[in-house]
């Protein structure tokens, strides 16, 4: 048998009363420990205390007399030891399966149950215990001997995680002494364990799956070409290997075996890298565009992803015939749509005795001809259009002796065009000069301050005045006043 001493019954102090009054009574009961569980009864007495000696009772005084009782249990708190969450993939949030049971095996309620929730860990890998949630988030009260069920647990899984078996250590306790979130020595507290196995993923993700190599000549090899890749898995890549195949383009192919790439030795999870890719020599095949798909990018572990190459067969030069000089004109330089695309072509040209043609030469992806607009000028003088330009015509007019060849004529002539690129009707733009005298003897031609301009203003017929670089142009569009030259042509 056990008791509690009187000495640890503490009643706070009464004031007197009047009659048919009353008034509440404070008692406070310390437990000690060990304290054997159970009911403890005692008879206690209040009394009306006016007898000496005072702070005794006398038998004489008025009194009465209850029982105190008091109940000592323990608060027992139990948790499912370890709570396996499985193998699981990284990049997702997984929980618990089944969930699990808080028991109250305790004679006394469990009335502020929280969570204190411990980093897992698998070496010097950690899941930070923000990633973990447990619930429910506030218990109801859990009577003694009664229980929970179900509790849970969800973790979240970053996407490059690293693979491990992850243990963390967890407490769950009644914060029913001060309520301060702070785990006291006199409260209940169970701890227990949280397992996850995340698996090793191996993955890796092109960042472009259409790989163009531009557009080569017969013979040459393409430059290096970075393809850029990441590594979204968890595991470390290494051993990378191409699988390269032929390109086509109809019957036509460009063998697998002269693609080349270099590969990086490792990738960490998350890291960006990249692979150079050339192809070539090209060999001897037509002109034109040659591709394929399904090329596979591998790393170890069955990481993998595809994607397409592409490489452009061209001829160095436009088909334009002997005799010629040509410039490629970016695209972007006509990018603009009506009314707003007239250029002109201008240059000072002697055909001597043959002719000379400046135009603009619409190429085809293999180089052959789209279209050729420009103009023509013979040794006497006589112009002609060369397909469809807006307009053509001779600026001006110089003799000059020639030391060698005698006395010549120098013609400023033009030609006029409304020309928005299109990739429907041609591949390329290309400036040409051309001496189109007769083969059948040597002809010389002679050309200067060639000239190939945006009009300057709605409507504009004819070239401004030839300069190498900057100028002035006056917006005055009316004649001269001698009548041969806009303003605008000085």
């Amino acid at each position: 048998m056990d008791t509690i001493p009187a000495a640890s019954i503490t009643f706070g102090p009464l004031a007197g009363l009047g009659v048919g009054n009353s008034t509440p009574g404070t008692v406070t009961v310390t437990i000690g420990f060990p304290q054997i569980i159970g009911q403890y009864n005692g008879m206690q007495r209040v009394y009306d205390d006016y007898l000496a000696p005072p702070g005794s009772y006398t038998v004489t005084e008025e009194s009465a007399t209850f029982t105190l009782r008091v109940y000592v249990g323990k608060k027992v708190i139990v948790v499912t030891p370890v709570v396996d969450l499985g193998n699981r993939n990284p990049g997702a949030t997984w929980a618990n399966l089944p969930p699990f049971t808080v028991t109250n095996s305790g004679a006394l309620s469990l009335i502020r149950l929280k969570w204190l929730k411990g980093d897992m860990t698998s070496g010097a890998n950690t899941i930070s215990s923000t990633s973990i949630t447990f619930a429910p988030a506030a218990f109801p009260v859990i009577p003694g001997g009664g229980s929970y069920d179900p509790a849970s647990c969800q973790v979240a899984l970053g996407a490059f995680q690293a693979p491990g078996t992850y243990i963390g250590t967890h407490t769950l306790w009644d914060d029913d002494f001060i309520n301060d979130g702070v785990i006291q020595s006199s409260e209940a507290s169970c701890t227990f364990q949280t397992q996850i196995v995340v698996n090793s993923v191996a993955s890796l993700t092109l960042l472009s799956k259409d790989i163009g190599l531009g557009t080569w000549a017969v013979g040459a090899t393409t430059s290096p070409k970075d393809v850029g890749f990441r590594n979204t898995g968890n595991a470390t890549l290494t051993t990378f290997i191409w699988s390269f195949f032929d390109l086509l383009n109809g019957s036509n192919a460009i063998s697998q075996a002269l693609f080349n790439a270099g590969v990086p030795v490792s990738v960490n999870p998350g890291e960006y890298a990249t692979s150079t890719v050339t192809l070539g020599p090209l060999p001897a095949v037509p002109g034109g565009t040659y591709s394929q798909s399904g090329f596979v990018l591998a790393g170890s572990g069955g990481a993998a992803d595809t994607c397409s190459f592409s490489v452009i067969v061209g001829v160095s030069a436009p088909a334009i015939g002997v005799g010629s000089v040509y410039q490629n004109l970016a695209t972007q330089t006509f990018q603009d749509p009506g009314p707003n695309n007239r250029f002109f072509l201008s240059g000072w040209v002697c055909p001597g005795s043959g002719a000379v043609e400046i135009g603009l030469f619409l190429a085809k992806e293999d180089m052959s001809s789209a279209g050729l607009t420009g103009v023509r000028i013979s040794s006497t003088g006589a112009i002609l259009p060369l397909g469809t330009p807006a307009e053509i015509g001779i600026v001006e007019t110089v003799s000059a002796l020639d030391p060698t060849f005698g006395p010549q004529t120098w013609y400023r002539i033009y030609a006029a065009y409304d020309y928005t690129f299109s990739p429907i009707v041609a591949s390329s733009t290309w400036l040409v000069l051309k001496n189109d005298s007769p083969v059948t003897a040597r002809y010389a031609v002679w050309l200067d301050g060639i000239q190939l301009e945006k009009a300057a203003f709605p409507n504009q017929t004819r070239p401004t005045s030839f300069g190498k670089g900057k100028k002035i142009v006056s917006p005055n569009r009316g004649l001269s006043l001698g009548g041969e030259k806009h303003y605008y042509e000085w």
